[in-house]
């Protein structure tokens, strides 16, 4: 049972290598054939390319599918605004609704009247 799962073990390993391999060719072979000619940035090389993937994991999270807020209803933000929106009266909903259509957007922007919501 042990060789099941090491073998199991090691074949994961061998495809998510393979994937972060395949995935940062792709990335070094759009980076050269498009940024480069469009944009002028200097080619990069294979290590340079996982350094990308990295940079967006640790920025952006998730390089996947797997995980995807999407999937588990919303980002936590949208669900705590759910769970308020539902505890509210409708006298409630009324004045929120009132104070989003009449938000400044930006400071020096003018007044309220300049963003109206339509």
């Amino acid at each position: 049972m042990k060789k099941f799962w090491l073998r199991k073990g090691l074949m994961f390993l061998l495809f998510f290598l393979a994937g972060i391999l395949l995935i940062s060719a792709l990335v070094m072979l759009l980076w050269n054939n498009i940024l480069h000619p469009v944009l002028g940035i200097s080619l990069i090389n294979y290590p340079q390319a996982i350094g990308i993937l990295v940079l967006c994991k640790i920025l952006f999270g998730r390089l996947g599918p797997g995980g995807n807020w999407r999937r588990g209803g919303g980002t936590p933000w949208r669900k705590n605004m759910q769970q308020k929106w539902a505890a509210m009266t409708p006298e409630q909903r009324a004045e929120f609704k009132e104070k989003w259509r009449n938000k400044k957007y930006c400071r020096d922007s003018g007044s309220p009247e300049d963003h109206e919501i339509q």
